[in-house]
Protein backbone atom coordinates (compact mmCIF):
# COMPACT_ATOMS: atom_id res chain seq x y z
CA UNK A 1 0.00 0.00 0.00
CA UNK A 2 2.81 2.24 0.96
CA UNK A 3 4.54 1.84 -2.66
CA UNK A 4 1.24 2.76 -4.03
CA UNK A 5 0.93 5.82 -2.49
CA UNK A 6 4.23 6.87 -3.05
CA UNK A 7 3.87 6.13 -6.68
CA UNK A 8 0.30 8.24 -6.79
CA UNK A 9 2.17 11.33 -5.24
CA UNK A 10 5.21 10.84 -7.81
CA UNK A 11 2.53 11.03 -10.54
CA UNK A 12 0.29 14.14 -9.14
CA UNK A 13 4.37 15.71 -8.79
CA UNK A 14 4.93 14.90 -12.05
CA UNK A 15 1.32 16.59 -13.34
CA UNK A 16 2.59 19.05 -11.58
CA UNK A 17 5.84 19.87 -13.32
CA UNK A 18 4.07 19.41 -16.22
CA UNK A 19 1.86 22.17 -16.40
CA UNK A 20 4.55 24.25 -14.22
CA UNK A 21 7.21 23.46 -17.90
CA UNK A 22 4.10 23.99 -20.38
CA UNK A 23 3.17 27.10 -18.15
CA UNK A 24 6.72 28.39 -18.68
CA UNK A 25 7.11 27.50 -22.50
CA UNK A 26 4.06 29.41 -22.81
CA UNK A 27 5.51 32.22 -21.11
CA UNK A 28 8.54 32.73 -22.60
CA UNK A 29 6.96 32.52 -26.26
CA UNK A 30 4.60 35.16 -25.22
CA UNK A 31 7.36 37.22 -24.13
CA UNK A 32 9.13 36.83 -27.13
CA UNK A 33 6.49 37.66 -28.77
CA UNK A 34 5.94 40.69 -26.73
CA UNK A 35 9.71 41.67 -27.88
CA UNK A 36 8.69 41.11 -31.18
CA UNK A 37 5.90 43.73 -31.19
CA UNK A 38 8.03 46.20 -29.02
CA UNK A 39 10.38 46.28 -31.80
CA UNK A 40 8.17 46.43 -34.49
CA UNK A 41 6.79 49.57 -32.60
CA UNK A 42 9.97 50.65 -32.20
CA UNK A 43 10.83 50.48 -36.32
CA UNK A 44 7.66 52.08 -37.14
CA UNK A 45 8.16 55.27 -35.04
CA UNK A 46 11.83 55.62 -36.42
CA UNK A 47 10.70 55.69 -39.64
CA UNK A 48 7.82 57.86 -39.27
CA UNK A 49 10.71 60.38 -37.33
CA UNK A 50 13.16 60.02 -40.42
CA UNK A 51 10.38 60.45 -43.04
CA UNK A 52 8.76 63.68 -41.31
CA UNK A 53 12.39 65.12 -41.31
CA UNK A 54 14.44 63.67 -44.39
CA UNK A 55 12.97 64.15 -48.58
CA UNK A 56 15.10 61.63 -49.18
CA UNK A 57 14.05 58.58 -46.56
CA UNK A 58 10.61 59.98 -47.49
CA UNK A 59 10.72 58.73 -51.11
CA UNK A 60 12.49 55.56 -50.05
CA UNK A 61 10.31 54.44 -47.70
CA UNK A 62 7.04 55.68 -48.76
CA UNK A 63 7.49 56.17 -52.26
CA UNK A 64 5.86 59.33 -54.77
CA UNK A 65 3.15 59.95 -56.18
CA UNK A 66 2.91 58.95 -59.93
CA UNK A 67 1.29 60.79 -63.03
CA UNK A 68 -1.32 58.85 -64.38
CA UNK A 69 -3.31 61.27 -66.46
CA UNK A 70 -1.88 64.33 -68.49
CA UNK A 71 -3.84 67.02 -70.19
CA UNK A 72 -6.65 64.51 -69.85
CA UNK A 73 -5.42 61.73 -71.53
CA UNK A 74 -3.93 58.78 -69.73
CA UNK A 75 -0.06 58.16 -69.95
CA UNK A 76 -0.33 54.44 -71.24
CA UNK A 77 3.50 53.81 -70.81
CA UNK A 78 3.67 54.53 -66.87
CA UNK A 79 -0.27 52.51 -66.38
CA UNK A 80 1.62 49.36 -67.82
CA UNK A 81 5.11 49.65 -65.82
CA UNK A 82 2.51 50.02 -62.60
CA UNK A 83 0.40 46.63 -64.19
CA UNK A 84 -2.76 48.87 -64.14
CA UNK A 85 -5.37 48.41 -66.80
CA UNK A 86 -7.46 51.24 -68.25
CA UNK A 87 -10.63 49.41 -67.32
CA UNK A 88 -8.96 50.22 -63.33
CA UNK A 89 -8.06 53.35 -64.39
CA UNK A 90 -11.80 54.25 -64.88
CA UNK A 91 -13.39 52.56 -62.38
CA UNK A 92 -11.47 54.59 -60.11
CA UNK A 93 -12.28 57.75 -62.05
CA UNK A 94 -16.33 57.09 -61.33
CA UNK A 95 -15.79 55.73 -57.78
CA UNK A 96 -14.70 59.39 -57.66
CA UNK A 97 -17.48 60.59 -59.50
CA UNK A 98 -15.72 61.55 -62.74
CA UNK A 99 -17.32 60.28 -65.99
CA UNK A 100 -14.83 61.49 -68.57
CA UNK A 101 -11.03 61.72 -68.56
CA UNK A 102 -10.81 65.04 -70.40
CA UNK A 103 -12.43 66.85 -67.26
CA UNK A 104 -8.95 65.78 -65.63
CA UNK A 105 -5.75 67.77 -65.87
CA UNK A 106 -3.90 66.23 -64.17
CA UNK A 107 -4.03 62.60 -62.42
CA UNK A 108 -2.16 60.96 -60.13
CA UNK A 109 -1.79 57.59 -58.52
CA UNK A 110 -0.99 58.76 -54.56
CA UNK A 111 1.33 56.73 -52.00
CA UNK A 112 -1.64 55.18 -50.29
CA UNK A 113 -3.38 54.01 -53.80
CA UNK A 114 -5.97 56.66 -54.06
CA UNK A 115 -6.53 58.62 -57.32
CA UNK A 116 -5.61 62.34 -57.10
CA UNK A 117 -6.67 64.47 -59.68
CA UNK A 118 -7.16 68.19 -60.39
CA UNK A 119 -10.15 69.30 -62.68
CA UNK A 120 -10.16 72.09 -65.49
CA UNK A 121 -12.14 74.91 -64.65
CA UNK A 122 -14.85 74.09 -67.33
CA UNK A 123 -14.94 70.99 -65.41
CA UNK A 124 -15.43 72.05 -62.19
CA UNK A 125 -18.92 71.77 -60.08
CA UNK A 126 -21.07 74.76 -60.24
CA UNK A 127 -21.00 75.81 -56.84
CA UNK A 128 -17.39 75.62 -56.67
CA UNK A 129 -17.48 78.40 -59.07
CA UNK A 130 -20.02 80.29 -57.31
CA UNK A 131 -18.24 80.08 -53.70
CA UNK A 132 -14.74 81.30 -55.77
CA UNK A 133 -16.54 84.02 -57.00
CA UNK A 134 -17.41 84.86 -53.91
CA UNK A 135 -14.33 84.86 -52.25
CA UNK A 136 -15.16 81.74 -49.96
CA UNK A 137 -12.68 79.44 -50.05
Amino acid sequence: MVSLARHDSQLRLCERLGRLTSCLTWHSARSGVERGRRRFIAFLVAAEYLTLHSNRAERLLKGMAVPVIQEGKPIVEILRKLGMSMDDLEKRLRMAGISQMEDIRTGTLETNGELGYELYPRAKPLCMELSAANGND
